[in-house]
Order: structure tokens, then C-alpha cells, then sequence
């Protein structure tokens, strides 16, 4: 089945300007359809050179076990509808209450900035692979642009466009952000807070990523992202009782779990209309 949802930059470990990355013959046989090959981002290049042509590129279909989210696959008029100022409007006025829950928070926190965006018409979100060569258990991992607050961060959207800023060398105005979603917890207690922001068309925008944070840049479309047999669950246990569940998000070459497919569930349940959407407990 070809979704035609995933487009590619590919950013190697060494410093910028990167150079052309290689395909595996492995994963080619892994996948014919999917984007194995990747497009490299040059030095202050224009996106458009790099999104052009990718939005038709097809994904193997995968296999996960998965539990009643949506009615049925959103057809294309329902995703162009993520876009429109009338769905943007929704979306400020959804979240508005939540800067109330922040105040509340103290000087603590950190920040993620859950990028939604065009890529040839289609609304898409964009992710990041953290660099394998972060300190951490998250190094290698698919994530938001985000971090920790800085001192001369004044509130959560701050911290959010900063860190953005850094790790993708991309400026982002506040006029762009939509809202900020309820608050966050990770395992340590640390408040996180996904900022929801539109950037645009993503043809317009020239990245210049950090290589010692960002390993890759990749975009799923809305539509592959609200496709039901491309989401599932994971159980955690502690000890011999049971834990607790948590969403993941599949596509051929990376999964998104742990709290970025938190924060993308709780996003898509902002962006895409609710009426596409059913509550988690319903099974399908």
C-alpha cells in the first residue's frame, strides 16, 4: 500500500556541508517503497530543492497492533482543513486555557515545539533524530526540536523557539504559534510543555541544523499519521505487575514513542478536526 506521506532530509554526523548519504542495499530489500535514499542538506540551501518531488514517495504498509482512534482514514479535504485559518482559529481558542496551567508551574521546565507544516500542499508535522552522539538514554531517538529552559527564557514558547532555533537553525516568529498543549511529566518529574506552532510551507524555509544534536530531519504527513494500522500501543510493566500504556507511531525506517508520541497524540487531537476523531477507550 503506498501512502505517499514520508519525505526525507538526511543530515550525517560530520559538520556542515554535509555530503550525499549512501543507500543501504539491505534496506532497499528491506522496503522497495520506502524512502531509503536520502536527499543531503547542503549549506544554507533552500528547502525547495530538497522537498521537491518527495511528497509521492510511498511507504510500506506496517504491521501494528492498534486500538479504535479514528472513525476511518481522513480523506484529503479533511487534511487540507488542518490548514485553514478557520482550523487555526479552533486550535487558539482550544488552547488557550492552557497558559493559565503553566503560571503555575514555577521557573522549571523544558520545552518542545511540535512543528506543523506544508510540504507540497500536505499538512505534515516535522520530527528530528537525535544525534547517536548525545549523552543520554534518548540519544538515537525520534523527537520534537526541544530542551531545557534557559535563563533567558521567559516563558515555555520561548524556550521552545530558542531550542528550535539551535537544533534546526531555523527563526520562528511568535506569530506562529497556535498554543501550548496541558503539561507534561517525564520520569525524572520535569515539566514539559509541546508548543504547537505552524511553520509554513516548508519549501520557504532554509534549515541549518546543529550536527552534534540533530542526526536527521524527516516529515509524516497528517494522513499517514491518522492512519490507524500505522499507530499502536506500548505496555510498560514494573516488576511482575502491570505498568502503563503509551502510544507509538510507525513508519518504515523510525518509530516514535516514549513522550514524543505522547505529545503527538495529544497534538493530532488538536490539529485534526475532532469529528475525525474518536475517544481512545471506543475499540473499532
Amino acid at each position: 500500500m503506498n501512502y505517499g506521506c514520508m519525505n526525507w532530509l538526511h543530515i550525517p554526523n560530520d559538520f556542515l556541508p554535509f555530503s550525499h548519504a549512501s543507500q543501504s542495499p539491505s534496506n532497499r530489500s528491506k522496503c522497495q517503497n520506502s524512502p531509503e535514499s536520502s536527499t543531503a542538506l547542503k549549506r544554507s540551501t533552500n528547502s525547495a530543492s530538497i522537498f521537491r518531488g518527495l511528497s509521492n514517495i510511498g511507504l510500506c504498509k506496517a504491521a501494528v497492533q492498534t486500538r479504535g482512534l479514528h472513525r476511518k482514514a481522513p480523506q484529503r479535504t479533511v487534511m487540507d482543513e488542518c490548514l485553514s485559518a478557520g482550523n487555526e482559529a479552533r486550535c487558539r481558542r482550544s488552547l488557550q486555557a492552557n497558559a493559565a496551567l503553566y503560571a503555575r508551574e514555577g521557573t522549571s521546565w523544558a520545552a518542545v515545539l511540535v512543528c506543523l507544516c506544508a510540504v507540497s500542499g500536505d499538512p505534515t508535522l516535522l520530527f528530528t533524530l537525535r544525534s547517536a552522539k548525545l549523552k543520554g538514554r534518548h540519544k538515537g531517538d525520534v523527537s520534537f526540536a526541544g530542551g531545557k529552559k534557559d535563563p533567558s527564557d521567559r516563558t515555555v514558547v520561548d524556550t521552545a523557539l530558542r531550542e528550535a532555533r539551535e537544533e534546526l537553525g531555523i527563526h520562528i516568529t511568535e506569530d506562529k504559534v497556535w498554543g501550548v498543549l496541558k503539561p507534561l511529566r517525564d520520569t525524572s518529574g520535569m515539566m514539559i510543555a509541546p508548543v504547537i506552532a505552524n511553520l509554513g510551507p516548508l519549501e520557504a524555509l532554509s534549515f541549518r541544523p546543529n550536527p552534534s544534536e540533530v542526526e536527521e530531519i524527516f516529515t509524516l504527513t497528517l494522513e499517514h499519521l491518522c492512519q490507524p494500522q500505522n499507530r499502536g500501543y506500548t505496555h510498560f510493566r514494573t516488576g511482575d505487575r502491570y505498568g502503563y500504556t503509551l502510544p507509538v507511531f510507525h513508519s518504515p525506517k523510525h518509530r516514535v514513542w516514549g513522550l514524543t508520541a505522547v505529545a503527538l497524540d495529544h497534538a493530532l487531537k488538536i490539529i485534526v478536526p475532532p469529528e475525525q476523531l474518536l475517544d481512545h477507550s471506543v475499540a473499532q
